[in-house]
């Protein structure tokens, strides 16, 4: 093959490459300047909001009088227990809490005590008895620690 074939053959090749792209009516352009824009589902969001857990602003604790007997001057001998109330800002749930509570008044000093709370239900050790100096003595009781177990 000698230079002049192999010129002709390259430019008739060129000339072949050029029809072929102006036969396509444009297309390869149009396609270069078409955008596809897809689209999916919105996505769903969760909120989760995180609920505290139990502390002891959320408790109201009272003594209840079982029972009180006075000696005169001896002073009283007081059975209680202690009634539990959750206030309105928070909402029982499936979890469990130790509440710790101090009964001031009594004439041996402070009685520690727990109750457990579990769900809306709480239970504690039976009765309790303090001595006091006078039957005008009234138990006190408040919250020290509230603990999820």
């Amino acid at each position: 093959m000698t230079l002049k074939t192999l010129a002709a053959a390259l430019l008739l090749g060129l000339a072949v490459a050029g029809c072929s792209q102006a036969s396509d009516g444009g297309l390869a352009e149009r396609l270069a300047d078409r955008t596809t824009t897809t689209t999916s589902p919105p996505r769903r969001t969760t909120t989760t909001t995180s609920v505290p857990p139990l502390a002891a602003e959320d408790v109201a604790l009272t003594i209840r009088t079982i029972s009180k007997e006075c000696f005169g001057s001896a002073g009283c001998n007081v059975e209680y227990s202690i009634d539990l109330e959750l206030l309105d800002v928070w909402s029982p749930r499936d979890e469990v809490y130790e509440i710790t509570y101090e009964v001031t008044g009594g004439e041996d000093g402070p009685a520690i005590g727990t109750l457990t709370l579990d769900g809306s239900e709480y239970t504690q050790d039976g009765y309790q008895s303090a001595s006091t100096p006078s039957g005008d003595t009234q138990l006190s009781v408040a919250v020290v620690e509230v603990r999820g177990r």
